[in-house]
């Protein structure tokens, strides 16, 4: 094709464009979904994120955690309980310390639902995902026997309730749990003797989100993680990015935990640790300030009484020496003092 003609569709394009009626409303519209209706043409009236109504078994209400009072919901709080309600497994990524597993739980206390959690990493073990086999007592006899001891997999998918896969990306063993991802969940676990195989489905409302710091595409030098092939990463319904908290939130953080600090000294030691963050994402720091890092250091300069002291135990010793002057010129930029 030549450049007189590949000019000219492009001004063919642009002159249909131009004739289309209300373009900016037609264009608008392609964001917002209207209302759903009802058989009269009027608008529902439904909440878009109605509570999950489901009440659970005995077995499963310990698995129920509780709400903390510390907690402050991040802005992505309000999409994911909507994406809580559509069916199908759910993808948090986002930097390290984001609270995204805090997150999932949160909303779990919230709304009475069972939460269950698995930790991946490298060396993973099928056993960690389907379960293992060990040996206890006989209730009768009192003799030891051979008995399948169900992992937190298989109890999310028997009692119902929220399964939390941290860290999904790091386990080198997805293809064990790859049936949980597909539209009717199952999972496959064997006896005792590794003769039969049981197919464990949902009894109950049931739903997978999975965290990683990564988005499937391997790690990086301080994060070891799998490449996670196309049709895996498919099977995921959503994905939601979670941030760090902005400054302000950090200081509604800030303001929420500490009960003897000033203004001033919370407000440095939410630049300390945006400051960190700062290092850490252009590769200057191998550690970051996570909201559980901004929670600590409050609570450790109320504690110690002095801001320094926290600042050194929280993050400066958490580093080989190579890293430490780097942690020191932060606090001097930002407090105007030196660290003891």
């Amino acid at each position: 094709m030549s450049a007189s003609q590949t000019q000219s569709i492009d001004f063919d394009i642009i002159d249909l464009i131009k004739k289309q009626e209300n373009i900016k409303s037609r264009l608008a519209a392609i964001e917002e979904v209207p209302a759903s209706e009802d058989i009269n043409g009027e608008k529902q009236n439904k909440p878009k994120t109605p509570a999950i109504n489901i009440e659970f078994s005995d077995e499963a209400k310990p698995y129920i955690p509780q709400s903390s009072t510390e907690y402050i919901a991040p802005p992505e709080m309000e999409e994911f309980n909507t994406l809580m309600h559509v069916d199908g497994p759910i993808l948090l990524t986002g930097p390290t310390g984001t609270g995204k597993t805090s997150m999932v739980r949160e909303w779990c206390a919230i709304n009475n639902v069972p939460f269950f959690r698995v930790s991946c990493h490298p060396q993973m073990e099928a056993s960690e995902f389907l379960g293992t086999n060990a040996l206890v007592p006989d209730t009768k006899t009192g003799h030891l026997i051979t008995k399948w001891q169900p992992s937190q997999t298989a109890m999310a998918i028997m009692y119902g309730g929220v399964l939390c896969i941290d860290e999904i990306f790091r386990s080198p063993i997805l293809m064990a749990i790859q049936s949980l991802l597909e539209d009717k969940p199952s999972l496959s676990v064997q006896d005792a003797h590794g003769l039969s195989k049981t197919r464990l489905e949902p009894k109950h409302w049931f739903k997978i989100v999975a965290t990683d710091n990564t988005t499937g595409i391997g790690g990086s030098d301080h994060y070891d993680a799998e490449a996670v092939d196309i049709s895996t990463l498919d099977r995921f319904r959503a994905a939601l990015y979670i941030d760090y908290p902005t400054f302000d939130a950090d200081m509604a953080i800030g303001n929420k935990i500490a009960t003897r600090l000033n203004e001033g000294q919370i407000e440095a030691i939410v630049h300390l640790v945006r400051a960190v963050r700062e290092a850490h994402n252009t590769g200057t720091l191998p550690i970051t300030a996570s909201v559980r890092c901004l929670i600590n250091l409050i609570q450790l300069s109320e504690a110690l009484e002095h801001v320094g002291k926290a600042y050194k135990v929280c993050l400066v010793n958490r580093v080989d020496a190579e890293y430490k002057p780097t942690l020191s010129n932060i606090y001097t930029q930002i407090t105007g003092k030196t660290l003891d």
